[in-house]
């Protein structure tokens, strides 16, 4: 029995409309897209990632979800305001062999594990700096940006007469941030961990370290007396 499309009146083997009259029915699996209202990342893949552009970001990812290949996407809406909480529904117009389609799909502010950690009591380790000074500090300041940039910051710091504690929100960095600094100034640290707390849910004991960083008390070019004989 022969069959034909009922829009152009074809001749077809199988289904209902011919090649050309088939509707054309865009795949595609969109889940919220996180944005992090501090440092702008995109939660994408599983993961926080940094971009230079918001809407590039967006879209990229719209397409990654998008079964056919070589689409066009436009965003119709804009993107809204970056304060957490925030939770919108916004379109997409994409193109796909001729066609567009109206897709829509959420936005969902908030913040990225690290933003979400700053500002809090939350902490890891404690970096205890002992004999420093303001020569010293510049340079344990330029160590720490450095750690900010990667997601470790000071969320709290305690101050003593021979020194700073500084509470900061990854343990695992500290060895390696009290090694460079002593690369730079001189000076010892020693690590201890102790037992914090315990996980109830999975029963794993939680530990802090503390990093403790004794730098020399002499400075780079200093003259000393040592037994009637003069240092430097």
């Amino acid at each position: 029995m022969a069959r034909f499309c009922p829009k152009c009146g074809k001749s077809i083997d199988k289904g209902v409309f011919c090649a050309d009259c088939r509707p054309r029915v865009l795949d595609y699996k969109l889940s919220s897209i996180k944005i992090c209202c501090v440092c702008k990342k995109i939660f994408i893949h599983g993961s926080w990632k940094q971009t230079n552009d918001i809407e590039v970001s967006i879209i990229k990812e719209i397409k990654s979800k998008i079964k056919q290949k070589d689409v066009e996407v436009k965003l119709v809406e804009s993107i809204p305001e970056l304060k957490p909480g925030i939770q919108e529904t916004i379109m997409v117009e994409v193109t796909s062999d001729g066609v567009t389609h109206q897709v829509p799909f959420k936005i969902e502010i908030t913040y990225c594990n690290i933003c979400a950690k700053k500002g809090t009591q939350y902490f890891e380790g404690i970096l205890q700096i002992r004999n420093s000074n303001d020569r010293k500090d510049k340079v344990i300041n330029e160590e720490l940006a450095r750690e900010a940039k990667k997601g470790n910051v000071v969320n709290k710091t305690a101050t003593y007469p021979n020194g700073i504690d500084l509470y900061m929100t990854h343990r695992r960095s500290l060895p390696k941030l009290a090694q460079r600094i002593v690369e730079r100034l001189g000076g010892l640290y020693t690590l201890n961990a102790k037992l914090f707390s315990l996980n109830h849910l999975t029963g794993k004991e939680i530990y802090r370290l503390n990093v403790l960083l004794e730098l020399p008390e002499i400075e780079i070019n200093e003259v000393f007396l040592f037994k009637e004989s003069i240092l430097f």
